[in-house]
């Protein structure tokens, strides 16, 4: 090495500059002129610029490497450093190596940040590709050593940590995948120098040290330790941890490489940022934001900076060049991998860049294998697709502006049911004129069930398909359309065969007033049944003459048979053919006149009934009645009338009072003659 200096070669002054030159001739010389420049304190009188590379070798020992120091500065961790040193630089693990910058701040500046400050300004425009080979303005690479050359440090391994004071609070892995123990904060880092080595001025330092290579691409300032042997040759000679270097050779961009070997077995520090505040540290998250490392991307705009622009990358973690996590301008991150976190809290927008749909809860743009909590509204652009159970404590509402809520069974379906804001529920169909607030069931082309009562939970009656429309066992009351193509309505009603069960279906009205008019068309009661034919053209039509308007059907002897019906003259007809002696002569062995005024004299009051000698031979006729099924039970008891059986009393009445009638007249006749037999006898004599 040989050197040009001002003055004498044995007297060197602050701010002298070495340049290169061969001084094997007088390196004595050298070195007398560079102890000259120490002061007691083992401190540079001035600052050292280095035009080429600048080595500094410590043997084995395991103190700081080198020390930046200011008069002015005075933060009393003295068990760090001397109080006036700002920055050092040394070895992570003793006899192993990594590179350990620290920066060291008192309070007096105020401004709660820039301990430690990385600042990388670009000559060009900053990349934006979010991939695992994308750049940024500021890189972080980590490698491992294998042999003479270095690999990715292997899977899942720690790439970069962030810690507080020796606790880890941020961790970024070979996968690009992230773990915090808290919020993600930006960090601004920036160096500052003096001394020059390879150059003689620079207008933007005062006290520091400058490295100016020329037009060499190697490393420019590096820190070694002969206890530290990683083995990475092909990237520097194996006792060098820590090194300075241009990113690319002619543009320039600073390359900071910390290597360590694998003695101390720690599995951490090969490049480690250790930023100590004099002060609290600041708890802003907005974008004016600061820390107590700051991280400070920007890009060159004539002389001066500008922001590198938008969506342009500022930072980006790489494993071996292979880039993993990324944040750019906008604060967005992309990372090749997962996040874990104990707990991790947004203040602003997330915003996810990405238009991959979802076919389950492991796909999509984002998918979590936990709950998601939204404490404010939720919106789907698309459609939502819940696979299990979906519980509303709350309300279910429509868009504003629809004024209706939709569901649609698989995708692409139609609308299977509508709820308006009106309160109209559709199943079926989306719309109905005629209704405001009600429900209605548009089947389409189905033809069974519209509406279906069950109890799974306590009837059990056994019937399936042995109805007229076919049940399960649990369904105690059906609607169904009466014919498949025309319309009508079958109401059914299913219960168990049990003794307990007397009544199957009951139609109830409360309220009202009756009206006593009988006449046909100013009558109407409290439960009505209305029929009416219609025609084609949205017109009522009278009932055919003598046609059935209304019928009771009942299963007897193996079949449905009618045993009431109603016409539309208002006549009556039941079913009298069947039962034993239902014919007209089921009394004709029995008194039916006096069967009759036994019936009234049982169900009327004595004060309304005048009675003559003939009642006298009528006696208690009631529970004769009540055995006949002309009463349903004594009076006493509220029996009801059968109306059929007493329309069969009379009619045997009548005929008995007929035969009695015809018998009269024979006797009448009979005696007549004799009568006349006799007067003629008298007549003779």
């Amino acid at each position: 090495m040989a050197v040009a200096q001002v003055g004498a070669l044995n007297s060197f002054t602050a701010s002298t500059t070495i340049v290169s030159a061969d001084v094997n001739s007088n390196f004595t010389d050298l070195r007398t002129a560079f102890n000259n420049l120490v002061t007691g304190a083992d401190q540079l009188a001035g600052g050292i610029t280095v035009s080429g590379a600048l080595t500094l070798a410590q043997g084995a020992a395991d103190t700081g490497i080198l020390d930046l120091q200011s008069t002015d500065v005075g933060h009393g961790v003295t068990t760090v450093a001397a109080t006036t040193v700002y920055g050092l630089f040394a070895k992570d693990v003793g006899n192993a190596g990594g590179l350990v910058i620290t920066g060291l701040k008192d309070a007096d500046a105020g401004d709660a940040k820039g301990a430690l400050t990385l600042y990388g300004i670009m000559g060009e425009t900053t990349s934006s590709t979010k991939s695992a080979s994308g750049d940024a303005a500021i890189m972080l690479n980590v490698a491992q050593s294998s042999g003479t050359g270095v690999t990715a440090i292997g899977a899942d391994a720690n790439l970069v940590a962030i810690q507080d004071n020796g606790g880890t609070r941020w961790i970024v892995d070979e996968d690009g995948d992230t773990w915090q123990n808290g919020g993600i904060t930006c960090t601004n880092i920036n160096s500052t120098g003096l001394l020059g080595i390879g150059t003689t001025s620079n207008a933007g330092m005062a006290v520091g040290v400058t490295v100016r290579q020329g037009a060499n691409d190697d490393e420019v300032l590096a820190f070694g330790s002969t206890d530290v042997a990683h083995g990475v040759t092909t990237v520097t000679e194996t006792d060098i941890f820590g090194l300075f270097a241009k990113d690319t050779g002619p543009a320039g961009g600073l390359s900071i490489t910390g290597l360590k070997d694998a003695s101390s077995g720690d599995g951490k520090g090969a490049i480690t940022l250790y930023g100590i505040l004099g002060e609290n540290g600041n708890t802003t998250k907005s974008t004016s934001g600061s820390a107590v490392i700051m991280i400070n991307a920007a890009q060159n705009s004539g002389t001066g900076v500008t922001s590198v622009g938008a969506d342009r990358n500022l930072v980006a973690i790489q494993d071996n060049a292979s880039t993993r996590w990324i944040v750019d301008e906008d604060g967005d991150t992309w990372q090749n991998g997962g996040i874990t976190a104990v707990t991790a809290t947004l203040s602003g927008i997330l915003s996810v860049d990405d238009t991959t749909d979802t076919t389950s809860t492991t796909t999509g743009s984002i998918h979590t294998d936990g709950g998601i909590g939204c404490a404010l509204d939720l919106w789907v652009g698309v459609k939502a697709n819940i696979v299990g159970d979906a519980e509303v404590t709350s309300n279910v509402q429509g868009t504003t502006g629809n004024g209706y809520l939709d569901l649609r069974g698989d995708s692409g379906a139609s609308i299977k049911l509508r709820l308006t804001d009106a309160g109209l529920l559709v199943l079926g169909d989306t719309t109905n004129a005629n209704c405001t607030i009600g429900l209605t069931v548009d089947q389409v082309g189905e033809d069974d069930q519209i509406f279906c009562g069950r109890s799974s939970g306590d009837v059990a009656h056994t019937m399936t398909s042995a109805t007229l429309s076919a049940v399960t066992t649990e369904d105690y009351f059906t609607i169904q359309k009466f014919s498949s193509t025309e319309g009508g309505v079958r109401l059914q009603s299913v219960s168990e065969d049990s003794a307990l069960v007397n009544t199957t279906f009951n139609i109830a009205c409360y309220g009202g007033i009756a009206l006593a008019d009988k006449t046909a068309t100013g009558s109407s009661a409290l439960c009505e049944i209305y029929v009416s034919e219609i025609v084609a053209t949205n017109t009522l039509a009278n009932i055919a003459a003598d046609g059935v308007v209304f019928g009771i059907k009942c299963r007897v002897g193996g079949t449905n048979r009618s045993v009431f019906l109603v016409d539309e003259d208002g006549d009556l007809y039941c079913d009298g053919t069947t039962g034993t002696g239902a014919t007209v002569g089921l009394f004709d062995d029995m008194p039916d006149a006096l069967l009759c005024r036994g019936f009234d004299l049982a169900r009327g009051r004595p004060e309304e009934i005048v009675q003559t000698k003939w009642d006298e031979f009528v006696g208690d006729r009631e529970q004769e009645l009540v055995e006949l099924g002309i009463l349903g039970d004594t009076i006493a008891n509220d029996g009801l009338v059968n109306i059929t059986q007493l329309q069969r009393l009379h009619n045997g009445a009548i005929w008995q009072a007929h035969v009695d009638r015809q018998e009269m007249k024979e006797l009448i006749v009979s005696q007549s003659d004799r009568i006349e037999k006799l007067e003629q006898k008298l007549l003779t004599a």
